[in-house]
């Protein structure tokens, strides 16, 4: 699971609902959905055409992960 060590402040930066994109530090790109007062969820493409799909509670703390095919 790839999950992001900053969440916290990422989401303090994006208080607000909507769609954010984003690098991790290895280079990579994500797509940041925020749901206001809700958390958040990632999507970061794997090499395998494979989507990993990880779900954070408001304070930046991972509460599961799931993988979807494109």
């Amino acid at each position: 699971m790839h999950t992001i060590s900053n969440m916290k402040a990422l989401l303090e930066n994006h208080p607000e609902s909507g769609i954010y994109t984003g690098t991790l530090e290895s280079g990579r790109e994500y797509i940041l959905y925020r749901q206001e007062g809700m958390g958040c969820r990632t999507s970061l493409e794997m090499p395998n055409n494979w989507f990993e799909i990880v779900y954070y509670d408001e304070d930046g703390q991972p509460e599961g992960v799931e993988y979807e095919r494109q």
